[in-house]
């Protein structure tokens, strides 16, 4: 990648930049440090090392280049002199900004005693050397004595004040020694500042040194890093690159199968589409042969019928004109009667004889209209199974594209349409309007749809035809199992009035459960009548609460009234039931006196027992009550009555399940998607089935298994 690469390079220039500016300023910081010991390790090899002459700022280059030149010609004198001068440059901090004059004037006794120290130390070893005679006093100035000094950790002598004054005493009686004393003594500042300036210049040499090291490493681990985080990057992008090409490939496949899928479907879809329009047509044909049949044999019974219908009328008109004659002869002849009686009786007879033939011929006619009549049958029957065959074509090819759109369902969700509907005395109508409820629930994907109680007939048992009409209700179960089979959706329809006859007369109520098969999966007669069906109704009061299999588990039904007796649903959870159905028919002014304490009385009701009875028993409560004609804004009927609606689908754990509202009072279809998953949640937490397991539960006769 050759802009990081560039980059680095950049970078580290800028860092080079940056050491070499550092290094070049080295040379113009000055030497202030008052706690810097002169006898480190670092300035010792730096004082052994020959030092560079010019200098960038400071005192007089001639003056430092003089005095260094001094000391280093003292380290080629004795071991005496080197002594001293280690001395000097270790207690150097005391001269630290003076000259001869301010040592003489501003200085304290320690100052001057250590000036007077070093003069004398460099005299002795000058003097030594030319073989003086050293006076006794200066005993501790000589080199046996410093040479075993230790090196000191603060600025001191090794002599006090006196010592120092007797030893120069001692060599003022010597011109040569006095001498040498005070020239010694006026080099003693300029040496400590050579010194201090050339250590000091050392001393920031490694210092930087040692910093351009250290920026050196930065910089090196920088650039390392950095490279490796671009080779990273690097490496990144590679795989990216793959994985999209890679992308990319998988895209097309899948596009390619896409595209491929799309001429199968519309390939498979064409050809059924052309071999139903094929079935449509043949039926159409056969129709139209049918229809052509049928006009000529009704063309030939009317023919037929014309024919016999005008010889039927010879035949009268003949017999009226014969019984004419004869009965005029009859008149003409009643003077001769008894000589034409015979004639008259043969003339009857004749008669009579004509008379069966023409009654011998009807009844060929009657029979010949009986066949005809049986062949219509046959023929309209005919028809009617063609137009169940286009029917069932035309199922087949909704079934078809339905199939191509519908989404599954997961076996953990219940998906139930509900439906409050019915009008007084209309089943037909009835019947057709819950049919469009039903066919549009499937449409939206419903596994299972529930219709109100009554809903064929309403319940107007003050009606003289109430009766007759409900007890036709049941010939409509065989079209909810075949609609239940062609919408592969289960259907509960309301409940239906049979007739009763186990307990001697009267109606029943009946819920039926019918499977997305069409078979019939649960029957349940109503136990507990309302007061006012009861004049009406009959009771099943002998056979148990049981539940039954679905695809969906086992459920069980109750009606209307019965959701007002929590031994019911016991019952039922008793039996495995996990949802359990309640058709109802239940009026807002049921309630009696009730109702005009409290309008709502019975909505409350509803509302609290539905949700009670859901988390007492651990089960989905589906709970459809019957509603006011479809935009009612009161609730009420042209009979007056007054719905209360309170349709819905309660649940533990959850409560009411669609936003917490239960339906209103007119008739209006909702879907709800029932999670099974709750009720194993609820059972988790409450335990109610469970309890009911144990052998050692209160309420035995509800023991489940």
């Amino acid at each position: 990648m050759p802009k990081p690469r560039g980059f680095i390079m950049r970078y580290g220039a800028i860092l080079g930049i940056v050491v070499l500016s550092l290094s070049g300023m080295t040379s113009a910081m000055g030497w202030r440090s008052p706690e810097q010991k002169y006898v480190d390790k670092p300035l010792e090899e730096a004082l052994r090392s020959p030092p560079p002459s010019p200098y960038a700022s400071g005192a007089n280059p001639s003056i430092f280049a003089a005095a260094l030149s001094e000391l280093q010609e003292l380290e080629s004198e004795p071991f005496c002199h080197r002594i001293a001068a280690r001395l000097l440059v270790n207690n150097c901090q005391l001269l630290d900004g003076r000259n001869d004059a301010t040592v003489m004037t501003n200085t304290g006794r320690a100052a001057r005693d250590f000036v007077d120290f070093f003069a004398a130390s460099l005299a002795i070893c000058d003097l030594e050397r030319a073989n003086f005679a050293i006076p006794s006093t200066c005993h501790k100035f000589r080199e046996p004595v410093l040479a075993n000094l230790p090196a000191p950790s603060k600025p001191e002598l090794h002599v006090i004040t006196r010592e120092i004054d007797d030893c120069l005493e001692g060599l003022a009686r010597s011109d040569s020694a006095w001498s040498t004393w005070v020239a010694y003594r006026h080099k003693a500042l300029g040496f400590c500042e050579a010194a201090r300036a050339d250590g000091e210049k050392d001393h920031h040499i490694f210092l930087h040194r040692k910093l351009a090291n250290i920026l050196e490493r930065l910089t090196t681990d920088a650039e390392v890093q950095v490279q490796n985080r671009l080779n990273e990057l690097d490496r990144m992008f590679r795989e990216s690159s793959d994985n999209a090409k890679t992308l990319t490939a998988h895209v097309a496949g899948l596009n390619a199968s896409l595209l491929y899928f799309e001429q199968v479907i519309t390939h498979s879809i064409l050809s059924k589409s052309k071999e139903t329009e094929m079935v449509v047509q043949k039926g159409l044909n056969e129709a139209r042969s049918l229809q052509q049949l049928m006009e000529e044999v009704l063309g030939m019974m009317s023919l037929r019928e014309e024919k016999h219908a005008r010889t039927l009328e010879t035949a009268l008109e003949v017999a009226v004109t014969q019984i004419n004659r004869d009965a005029h002869e009859v008149m003409k002849m009643l003077t001769a009667v008894a000589m034409s009686s015979l004639s008259l009786q043969e003339q009857l007879k004749k008669s009579e004889s004509q008379l069966s033939v023409v009654m011998r011929k009807q009844e060929r006619v009657q029979e010949g209209m009986e066949e005809l009549s049986l062949l219509a049958d046959l023929v309209a029957d005919k028809h009617h199974s063609h137009q169940e065959m286009l029917q069932s074509a035309q199922n087949e090819t909704a079934y078809l594209l339905a199939s191509l759109e519908a989404a599954s369902f997961s076996m953990g969700n219940l998906r139930a349409s509900f439906s409050d509907l019915g009008s007084p005395l209309a089943p037909t109508d009835n019947f057709a309007r819950a049919e469009a409820y039903l066919r549009d629930a499937a449409s939206q994907g419903a596994n299972m749809a529930v219709l109100p109680e009554y809903h064929l007939a309403s319940w107007v048992p003050d009606a003289v035809e109430f009766a007759s009409i409900a007890a036709q209700s049941a010939p409509y179960l065989e079209k909810y199992r075949a609609l239940a089979k062609e919408l592969n959706m289960a259907i509960v329809p309301g409940t239906l009035l049979e007739p009763e006859t186990s307990s001697g007369g009267g109606l029943a109520n009946v819920a039926y459960f019918i499977g997305p098969d069409g078979a019939v999966l649960g029957r349940y007669q109503k136990k507990n009548l309302w007061h006012p069906e009861r004049p009406h109704l009959a009771a099943d009061i002998e056979s148990p609460h049981t539940a039954f299999d679905t695809p969906w588990g086992r459920m069980g039904m109750l009606i209307c009234w019965d959701i007002a007796f929590p031994e019911a649903y016991k019952a039922l959870v008793a039996d495995g039931a996990r949802v359990i159905i309640s058709p109802s028919f239940w009026l807002a002014d049921d309630g009696g006196e009730g109702s005009d304490l409290n309008p709502n009385c019975e909505k409350m009701f509803l509302d609290n027992v539905c949700i009670a009875r859901a988390f007492e028993n651990t089960a989905a409560i589906v709970y459809v009550n019957s509603g006011a004609p479809k935009g009612s804004t009161d609730g009420k009927d042209g009979r007056g009555n007054t719905f209360c609606g309170v349709s819905q689908v309660a649940v533990p754990i959850v409560g009411r399940l669609g936003g917490g509202e239960s339906m209103g009072p007119a008739e209006e279809m909702r879907i709800f998607e029932v999670d099974m998953g709750l009720l194993d949640m609820a059972e988790s937490v409450y335990k109610v089935r469970g309890d009911m397991a144990r052998e050692g539960w209160h309420y035995g006769p509800y023991r489940s298994a």
